[in-house]
């Protein structure tokens, strides 16, 4: 076919009889993607403390694409804040709150989804869109430490993926037969 086309528009033909070519709309080059950077997929994380949820997307100045997401499938999306460098409309790093107006987290596992939905050139058509999700465990109650963003971690080692817990040793002192003579 394309030969065929080639041939009448090497001969002048096609402006002569008036056909014309449909050209393919502009898309975007590459499939996005979406994820999200905190928490961790398996992150324990506190129920007690409010949730920072950060991100990154493909999103940059040659695209049109908005991220939102979802906290346990309770819809509807819900918009994240864009933080990357070229300004409100620059989704390259985001990152989302959730307060009690959206939903509160689950003590136990929790799905956290975030999506990017990217629109094309002509700005009418939905071009792609792509979905990342992590897991993580709502813990009431979580203990200071360093060892992640949250501040918070279990009173608990780590061992593969294993949660072991920490041994405590208690010492009882027995009362000493009092040998002194009164």
């Amino acid at each position: 076919m394309l030969l065929f086309i080639s041939f009448f528009f090497n001969l002048g033909l096609l402006d002569k009889i008036g056909a014309q070519m449909a050209m393919p709309l502009p898309s975007i080059s590459n499939t996005p993607v979406v994820r999200i950077t905190f928490p961790n997929n398996f992150d324990n994380i506190s129920l007690t403390a409010p949730l920072n949820i950060s991100g990154i997307s493909s999103d940059n100045e040659m695209t049109d694409c908005k991220v939102s997401i979802i906290v346990n499938n309770i819809k509807p999306y819900q918009e994240v804040v864009a933080l990357g460098k070229k300004g409100m409309s620059d989704y390259s790093n985001w990152s989302f709150t959730p307060d009690s107006n959206y939903t509160n987290l689950n003590q136990g596992s929790n799905k956290l989804t975030s999506k990017i939905s990217c629109i094309g050139n002509s700005g009418s058509t939905l071009n792609s869109t792509k979905w990342y999700s992590v897991n993580v465990t709502g813990i009431r109650y979580l203990y200071p430490s360093i060892s992640n963003n949250t501040g918070f971690n279990l009173p608990a080692s780590r061992n593969s993926n294993k949660i072991l817990p920490q041994a405590t040793t208690i010492e009882q002192i027995a009362p000493q037969p009092d040998n002194s003579t009164e």
